[in-house]
C-alpha cells in the first residue's frame, strides 16, 4: 500500500493499537490525552508513516470509548504539534504529517519564552546555551557562507542613528539568523533560532542607549570581517567576545525577575572568577 492511500476501517483500527479499552492505572491522564500519547508514540516510533491516515473520530470513539468529543480533541491535540493534518473533500481525514522547521522551531520558542516569563528559565541560562551554538556556527559560517549569505548578513547591519529603535530588533535578529543560516545546518537553525528570538526579544524591551546599540552593530561588523574573510577561529572569538558582552544586561533582568536566579547569578560568577584567576 502507498503513502496517502486510504486504510481500512480494521487498518485504521490497528493503526490505533488494540480495540480493547487501554488501562490508565494512574487516574490522572484525561481520555484524549489517553489517546495522543498512544498515536503520538506510533508515529514517533514509524508504526505510522508520513501519509498514513489515522481512524476517524467516530472510530477512535468506538475504539477506546469515549465520546466523539473526546476522540477529535485527541486528534486536534495531534495538529496542534504538527504530526498530523487534516484534509477536506472526499479522499479527505487526518494523515500524518512530517513537522516543518518553522513549526518545531515556533513550539520551541512559546516553551521558553513561557518559562521565561514564569521565572523558571533564567536567560542568562539561555545565553549559556546561545554561545555553546552560535560561536560554532560562525566557525562553519566563515567556511561555508555563500555571497548570497553575505549579503543578507551586511543587510542587517545598521547605523541606530539613522534607524527608527523599534526596528533595531529586526536587524539584530537578522543578523544572528544569518550567522546561524550561514552555517548551513538545517539542525542547527531548528535549535537555535528559537533562544535568539526569545533573547532578543527580552532584550528589544529594555532601554538600550544609541551608543549601547552602536557598539553591538560594530561588533556585529567584525564577526561579518571574520567571516567574510573565511577565519574560523576569528569568527569565532568575535562571537564569543559580542555574546558575553551582553550576558551583564540579561543578568540585571533576571535579577529583576526573581531572587532566587539572583543567587544561582553569584554562584555562577564567582565560578568564572575563580577559572580566570588560575589562568
Amino acid at each position: 500500500m502507498s503513502k496517502g492511500d486510504k486504510v481500512s476501517p480494521a487498518g485504521r483500527r490497528r493503526a490505533g493499537g488494540s480495540a480493547t479499552r487501554p488501562s490508565n492505572p494512574s487516574g490522572q491522564s484525561t481520555q484524549w490525552h489517553r489517546i495522543t500519547t498512544r498515536l503520538r508514540e506510533e508515529i514517533i516510533s514509524g508504526a505510522l508513516q508520513p501519509g498514513d491516515q489515522l481512524p476517524t473520530g467516530p472510530e477512535l470513539a468506538a475504539q477506546y470509548d469515549v465520546s466523539l468529543h473526546t476522540a477529535r480533541s485527541a486528534l486536534i491535540a495531534l495538529a496542534t504539534e504538527g504530526l498530523v493534518i487534516f484534509k477536506q473533500g472526499v479522499s479527505g481525514g487526518t494523515f500524518v504529517t512530517v513537522p516543518s522547521p518553522s513549526r518545531v522551531g515556533d513550539f520551541l520558542q512559546r516553551s521558553m519564552s513561557l518559562m521565561v516569563a514564569s521565572a523558571h528559565g533564567p536567560l542568562s541560562g539561555l545565553m549559556e546555551i546561545r554561545e555553546i551554538m552560535e560561536v560554532p556556527a560562525s566557525a562553519l559560517a566563515a567556511v561555508r557562507r555563500t555571497e548570497q549569505d553575505l549579503a543578507s548578513l551586511r543587510r542587517a547591519l545598521f547605523d541606530p542613528r539613522a534607524v527608527d529603535v523599534n526596528d533595531i530588533f529586526t536587524y539584530t535578529y537578522g543578523f544572528h539568523l544569518g550567522v546561524i543560516t550561514a552555517a548551513h545546518n538545517p539542525w542547527l537553525s531548528i535549535l537555535a533560532s528559537p533562544v535568539q528570538r526569545v533573547l532578543q526579544e527580552r532584550f528589544a524591551r529594555e532601554r538600550v542607549s544609541n551608543r549601547q546599540w552602536k557598539t553591538i552593530n560594530h561588533e556585529h561588523e567584525e564577526i561579518l570581517a571574520c567571516i567574510e574573510a573565511g577565519d574560523s577561529a576569528a569568527a569565532e572569538a568575535a562571537t564569543r567576545r559580542h555574546l558575553r558582552s551582553l550576558v551583564p544586561s540579561y543578568e540585571r533582568m533576571d535579577r529583576e525577575r526573581s531572587p532566587e536566579v539572583a543567587i544561582v547569578q553569584d554562584v555562577r560568577r564567582a565560578q568564572r572568577h575563580g577559572m580566570k584567576a588560575e589562568e
